[in-house]
């Protein structure tokens, strides 16, 4: 993702010819950098060139990420509860923007040397079990949004961004 628009649709675009097209369930694709906020940057814009893309071919196609984390780290310069916040906002943008489905990565930090290395420490689980900020809110999340059905947004004024949800009746909001 991180090798420029250009070549990233090119790469998807090379699957969504004429004689592959039909075969294709789904575009997957990872965001990981660690400035892609939830709420701008490169997240809603690498999402949204994907979407145009699917639109472009037909727009049936469903999309996913298979893939997505937060990296902790004295480098990185994310605390852990900014991983929680922002982890949980990406779930609910997912949602917005349609996704069949989002994975994390990764539940626990990797077994490897360097415990400061950017794919050792997206887990929300540290190497010695001691469980991050992250799992609490993703935890929240997933329960309080399964067997939701997502609504849509909602305009409540500037600067704080709502999304509804329904679930057996009732319905609710998660708001930032």
């Amino acid at each position: 993702n991180d090798n420029g628009t250009e070549k990233r649709i090119e790469f998807a675009k090379n699957f969504m010819t004429d004689e592959m097209y039909p075969y294709i369930d789904a575009i997957s694709f990872h965001l990981y950098s660690p400035d892609n906020y939830a709420d701008d940057s490169k997240f809603n814009t690498q999402s949204g060139e994907y979407i145009d893309l699917i639109k472009e071919y037909g727009g049936w196609k469903e999309l996913a990420m298979t893939e997505s984390g937060w990296a902790l780290g004295s480098w990185a310069k994310v605390t852990e509860d900014k991983q929680a916040s922002e982890l949980v906002k990406r779930m609910i943008i997912a949602d917005d923007m349609k996704f069949s489905f989002m994975t994390l990565y990764e539940f626990k930090n990797s077994r490897v040397e360097d415990e400061n290395g950017f794919e050792n420490n997206l887990g929300i689980i540290e190497l010695d079990k001691k469980i991050r900020p992250a799992y609490y809110s993703l935890k929240n999340y997933f329960k309080n949004t399964n067997k939701a059905q997502y609504i849509g947004r909602v305009k409540l004024s500037d600067g704080i961004k709502a999304y509804a949800y329904a679930a057996n009746g009732n319905y609710f909001l998660i708001a930032w």
